[in-house]
């Protein structure tokens, strides 16, 4: 949306006075804005497609800090993720000990990424607190997980998320090593650095997979 307004010259004689020009001067600065907004938010729509599609698992990292600053982004991003009846169930434990990341690679054969991580966040909740859609929660902690990565990715860094909740031995090697209480179960590990591999974009969509109105 593009909008003209005639040039007012201040010496004329048409009796426009400076206020009505500052007026106008206002109002189409007003209408700038909403275009720059409009189309940064088109922008911004895009950028959001990209990193969906670019987002890969990265286990190799190289040295280098991730600041508390883009911590907490990637944590608010996990807390954005939708849950059901908006139950947030989640909790989220950062992980930035050497020896306890040294100690979750150790005793989990996926996990030798965790050695090299800037850091790492347990996805978890807590069973004592009461939740309206209990058997939800897992679904709702895979939102949070998906989001975290999802801001690790645009933020620049490299992530990838490890699987524990159903596999017991995981579930009390994690416990013992973070000194978990009994009714603090975690859904996943998710590791971080600054990404130290480049792997091209991919999707796995084929025309097999999607279906219309029926199977």
């Amino acid at each position: 949306m593009k909008i003209n307004f005639p040039y007012v010259d201040l010496n004329t004689k048409n009796g426009v006075t400076r206020e009505i020009i500052l007026l106008q001067k206002i109002f189409i600065y007003a209408i700038r804005a909403y275009e720059k907004s409009f189309f940064l938010g088109v922008l911004n729509f895009m950028d959001a497609l990209e990193c969906i599609m670019t987002r890969r698992s990265i286990r190799e990292y190289a040295d280098g800090c991730i600041s508390e600053n883009e911590i907490e982004k990637i944590l608010s991003a996990g807390s954005a993720a939708p849950s059901a009846a908006n139950q947030q169930p989640w909790h989220f434990v950062v992980i930035d000990d050497r020896e306890q990341l040294k100690s979750i690679a150790d005793e989990n054969p996926h996990g030798r990424m965790l050695k090299n991580a800037a850091f790492a966040i347990a996805v978890a909740w807590n069973s004592d607190e009461k939740k309206p859609y209990p058997s939800l929660i897992t679904d709702d902690l895979s939102a949070a997980a998906e989001n975290i990565l999802l801001a690790a990715h645009a933020l620049g860094f490299g992530a990838v998320w490890l699987a524990i909740y159903h596999d017991e031995v995981k579930q009390e090697s994690i416990r013992r090593i973070l000194n978990l209480p009994e009714n603090v179960f975690v859904h996943s590990i998710i590791s971080f650095g600054i990404p130290n591999e480049k792997r091209s974009p991919r999707t796995y969509l084929k025309p097999e997979m999607i279906h219309r109105n029926g199977w």
